[in-house]
């Protein structure tokens, strides 16, 4: 018997599940809507009409030229990225680092909520542990003892910081320390240890490696999208469609040929757990055949 593959993958699960946990109402009305994430990013920054990046769109049949803008700081701004990450993404091509500092500050102007998630151990000046770096410090600082912030926790066991995710699974960082930051006075640097595989951040093997709230919440975020893809998978396997492959947000089956539509496989895939139920989560874009393929 012949058998085709049926594949699709989630549209934007990173940023969707960024602004359902840090609760940016803008955002979360675009992926309820009509999800164009990068033209309604580069009107927020630009101050230009999203209805004209529409119409440039439909008039011309081309991106207007502001979008690549906003797709670029969706892409590095989201884990509090400075002009090292825009420039990762390829900025440094049509913006200078000055426009790239302005764009980055506009960026999280208009996104108050995320800037929040991220957290710090002080505002204007004063002390105050707040938002996902808060509760991490403050767990560290206070072993035992749980903090959280909008539906994730931190708490030191032993001599592990576990982070409770909302699908109740821990993320875990061995031996935590603080030290005094060399950035800012008064305030801690957090790091743990790690296995490396990036020579980017120096030799492959465990080492200390330091983190702060956007990378937290970066791997909080990639974390919870994994929950979710997870939870596809499982559903999927147990509609009929076997999963044999997975590359990061793609789910694959292969199925005897004429089994299943990549519309039902779709549906499954938006089939979410209880703790996201309502999140604007879709899949789009899948394609059914007898070889893997990337479009």
């Amino acid at each position: 018997m012949s058998h085709d593959l049926i594949a699709s993958d989630y549209s934007a699960i990173e940023a969707v599940v960024l602004a359902e946990l840090a609760g940016e109402e803008w955002r979360r009305e675009v992926f309820r809507t009509h999800g164009k994430i990068y033209e309604m990013s580069a009107a927020k920054v630009s101050g230009i009409p999203l209805e004209d990046i529409f119409a440039h769109k439909k008039l011309t049949g081309q991106h207007h030229p502001i979008r690549k803008k906003g797709k670029v700081m969706e892409l590095a701004c989201g884990y509090q990225g400075w002009i090292g990450a825009m420039i990762a993404f390829g900025a440094d091509e049509f913006l200078s680092e000055g426009e790239m500092k302005d764009g980055i500050l506009a960026w999280r102007a208009a996104s108050p909520s995320i800037v929040e998630m991220w957290g710090g151990q002080s505002r204007n000046w004063r002390p105050e542990m707040y938002g996902i770096e808060g509760a991490a410090v403050s767990a560290i600082l206070s072993p035992g003892q749980e903090y959280g912030y909008r539906g994730t926790t931190y708490r030191v066991i032993g001599d592990a910081l576990s982070c409770r995710l909302p699908s109740g699974r821990y993320l875990t960082y061995h031996r935590p320390r603080l030290s005094p930051s060399d950035r800012r006075a008064g305030e801690w640097a957090i790091s743990y240890e790690g296995w490396n595989s990036n020579p980017k951040n120096g030799p492959r093997g465990w080492i200390r490696m330091r983190t702060w709230g956007g990378r937290f919440v970066e791997n909080i975020v990639q974390a919870v999208s994994r929950d979710i893809q997870r939870h596809s998978l499982v559903r999927q396997n147990r509609q009929g469609y076997p999963i044999v492959l997975h590359v990061y947000d793609e789910n694959v089956a292969e199925v005897p040929k004429g089994h299943g539509t990549v519309e039902e496989f779709e549906a499954d895939m938006t089939d979410l757990p209880a703790w996201a139920a309502g999140w604007p989560i879709r899949a789009a874009g899948g394609w059914a055949g007898r070889r893997y393929r990337k479009d």
